[in-house]
């Protein structure tokens, strides 16, 4: 007799899908803001993709109020923390970017960060049992496939022009 697989699927309701999606992004669009700020004084067209990066978050919030008002869903309330970042870079001392180390460790932080957003995602869709919010999520997944790619690209362009910078470092 075979052994019966523990095949047990999660499922989340609307609601706490939306909470979920909802927390997740006013997290992101805090954690890029801050990012931005950050490289502001080191180099201004980074700091301007992270705030794009930012303003996607909020293009995403809106989205999702969107879906709620379509759907009769209850929009989403819920209370943001304020970003606690645990900094790995070096910087217990500098809020700012302040050399080309520090910078692409930071920028390899962001683009982590972004690959976790992109596992959350997936794993929402996994878990979504309303059909009407599929759409909404692989969109989500797809932005963040996109959001990915263009860190990855700028963190090569920027490390490739970056002064001083070795690739031994």
């Amino acid at each position: 007799m075979q052994r019966a697989r523990n095949t047990t699927i999660n499922t989340i309701l609307p609601q706490e899908l939306l909470v979920l999606a909802s927390s997740h992004e006013h997290y992101e669009m805090n954690r890029y803001r801050r990012l931005a700020l950050r490289f502001l004084p080191f180099n201004a067209g980074i700091s301007r993709l992270l705030e794009a990066l930012a303003t996607e978050c909020e293009q995403r919030l809106h989205e999702m109020r969107v879906a709620c008002e379509r759907s009769g869903t209850p929009e989403p309330t819920l209370t943001v923390s304020p970003l606690r970042e645990r900094y790995t870079d070096g910087s217990e001392k500098h809020f700012f970017v302040i050399n080309v180390a520090m910078a692409a460790t930071v920028l390899a932080e962001a683009l982590n960060g972004e690959h976790q957003s992109l596992r959350f995602y997936r794993q929402l869709l996994a878990s979504n049992a309303t059909p009407e919010l599929h759409p909404l999520i692989a969109t989500f997944i797809k932005q963040s496939q996109v959001q990915c790619r263009i860190l990855e690209e700028s963190q090569g362009q920027w490390l490739m022009s970056a002064p001083g910078f070795s690739r031994s470092a």
